[in-house]
């Protein structure tokens, strides 16, 4: 690896340091490990300063970074070292490079031109930006994800279409006693709380049921979430929310039609 690697690719340096130019085939023999081998290798102590046998030869590692996930991101990650490209492909260590990949901060035909101005017996190959290879790690993921998103939209629309229709028939079905509460002194606020009373204590029931449910089902929907934990409390809670919320506002309106009902046009009808 090339003395910018790491920090091309955004994998921190947890402890110790980075590659250095200095670090060539005539210095001391150098690598850099991540976390699941230090783990592996030295699960008790510090693994800066420590030495491993790599092609016959001892080398220290000098630098511990963060771990790399190199085929999908459902697995865990491997024990990797990383050593300076100098120190490896070197004529006394009798290795030929037949290829190389190379990571570069640039557009793609500006890696096509440095390298053909370095060499231009070189063939490059294809180039490929990091964030097309992330792309494609997670195109499955993605479009479960985006498919399940696409149903619960709808179901969310159902449930507050529902809600909404359940709450304006229970007000019409209560007009009778809206109109008596109205007559006896009953006013705004207070008539529009006891149409919406109902309503709102099955929306409550509703959502401990929901928050349960999708407890119960967290692990099942597990493999859908990287980087987060499926069981999380505080997505619950946000999930939970925003369909009390909208079930909230589809009560509102024929709450508000009960604060204003008139008594008298309605005990004129009843």
């Amino acid at each position: 690896m090339s003395p910018r690697y790491h920090e091309s690719l955004g994998i921190p340096i947890l402890r110790g340091r980075a590659f250095a130019a200095s670090d060539d085939a005539t210095a001391r023999r150098v690598a850099i490990v991540d976390e699941a081998l230090a783990r592996q290798f030295w699960p008790n102590e510090d693994p800066l300063g420590a030495t491993m046998t790599v092609l016959g030869e001892n080398v220290v590692i000098v630098g511990l970074c963060g771990g790399v996930k190199h085929f999908s991101l459902e697995e865990d990650s491997l024990g990797t070292f990383y050593m300076p490209v100098a120190q490896v492909f070197d004529a006394d260590a009798g290795i030929v490079a037949s290829g190389l990949s190379l990571v570069g901060r640039a557009r793609p035909d500006e890696l096509r031109d440095a390298i053909r101005s370095a060499r231009s017996d070189v063939a490059v190959g294809a180039v490929t930006p990091v964030e097309q290879f992330v792309g494609d790690a997670i195109a499955t993921r993605k479009f479960l994800l985006e498919f399940a998103v696409s149903f619960a939209i709808a179901a969310l629309l159902i449930a507050v279409s529902g809600v909404f229709a359940v709450t304006a028939h229970d007000v019409r079905q209560r007009y009778r006693e809206i109109g008596i509460r109205a007559a006896l002194g009953g006013y705004g606020w207070r008539l529009a709380a006891a149409a919406a009373s109902i309503p709102l204590r099955s929306v409550g029931i509703g959502a401990v049921v929901g928050i349960a449910a999708g407890a119960a089902g967290a692990r099942a929907a597990g493999s859908l979430f990287y980087s987060v934990s499926a069981g999380d409390s505080r997505y619950l809670a946000i999930a939970a929310g925003a369909v009390c919320a909208a079930a909230i506002m589809a009560i509102a309106i024929p709450a508000r039609r009960a604060a204003g009902v008139d008594p008298a046009a309605v005990m004129r009808v009843e």
